[in-house]
């Protein structure tokens, strides 16, 4: 134990011994800094002293000479003769020698300030204290200019954030508007469509079922006239302008009954036009009944009748024809 502190003791003293070394060669370094930081300073003081002077010296030389030549021109104008300049020298010392002789002022190197002579006086040690203050001070002056700095960029990036977020839903809102307006426009065609469709369906179903009725009429008309014709007959008789003029004459009554409600006629199917004639079945027996309705019933194509209604206007071709037969 006490070897082991005697060698700590060892220790401590060429620790304070080497600390102590170090101070003073700082101390001897920084010593040999400021002298020669002085001695440059003083140099420069020096040369601009020295460079100030000769200015001054220069100056006076050519105020001097300007004076001179300003006299020599000055005694021309008033004699009309020309003089030399060191004439007009001598008569301008003779005017005011005391001007002329002061020596120009030479601007002596300037004292040391203050500062510098209470930083001669201070020890290495010091000065590097003073330094660290002083590099302390700076530092936390460009810490806070730094701090500030970037609190001012993240408040910028923020409110171009808060911008960008802004115009991107903005943005978002209106495509999404458009979007819904559009599919509610393509549902309303949709639907428009739909309801015309279903409108010119219900308008072509009232117009067969009117020509269906109006063919019945017609038969009816016929057989109280005496001429029994058969239904597919008197339904040649009856054209699709007739159907739809008494359609559209039924729904004008009907909205005029009730006007509250009223319904929107579509445009009329056009008309087809009659292409070829038909004829009585030619196994028929002729008969004046038979001839009495050939000489009634129009030339009027088969395109007249609906595709709807072929088939049943074929089964009642084929019973007239089986009544005709018994006739």
């Amino acid at each position: 134990a006490e070897l082991a502190a005697a060698a700590e003791e060892k220790k401590r003293v060429a620790a304070e011994k080497k600390a102590a070394a170090e101070k003073k060669r700082q101390d001897k370094i920084e010593a040999d800094r400021k002298r020669k930081e002085d001695a440059i300073r003083a140099e420069e003081e020096r040369v601009a002293a020295e460079k100030a002077a000769i200015q001054a010296q220069r100056e006076a030389q050519n105020n001097l000479l300007a004076a001179t030549e300003a006299k020599a021109k000055e005694v021309e104008e008033k004699t009309g003769k020309k003089i030399p300049l060191y004439i007009a020298k001598q008569m301008l010392e003779q005017e005011s020698p005391a001007e002329l002789a002061a020596p120009p002022a030479v601007a002596a190197p300037p004292a040391a300030s203050a500062e510098l002579r209470e930083k001669a006086a201070m020890t290495g040690a010091e000065l590097n204290a003073l330094k660290m203050e002083e590099q302390k001070k700076a530092a936390e002056i460009a810490k806070a200019e730094a701090k500030a700095k970037k609190e001012a960029e993240n408040l910028s990036k923020a409110e171009a954030k808060a911008a960008k977020e802004a115009a991107d839903k903005a943005a978002r809102e209106e495509k999404q508007k458009k979007q819904e307006e559009a599919a509610r426009a393509k549902k309303e065609a949709e639907e428009a469509k739909a309801k015309k469709e279903k409108e010119e369906a219900e308008y072509e179903r009232e117009v067969q079922r009117k020509m269906v009725d109006l063919a019945e009429v017609k038969a009816q008309e016929m057989r109280e006239k005496g001429t029994n014709v058969p239904f597919f007959i008197a339904s040649q008789m009856v054209t699709r302008e007739d159907a739809i003029a008494a359609v559209d004459a039924d729904r004008a009554a009907a909205a005029a009954a009730a006007p509250p409600t009223p319904v929107a006629t579509p445009a009329p199917v056009a008309p087809v036009t009659p292409t070829a004639t038909v004829a009585a079945p030619a196994d028929a027996p002729a008969s004046a009944t038979v001839e009495a309705v050939e000489e009634a019933v129009p030339e009027v194509g088969d395109d007249s009748v609906s595709d709807s209604f072929a088939s049943k206007f074929e089964a009642l071709a084929k019973a007239a024809k089986e009544r005709l037969s018994e006739v």
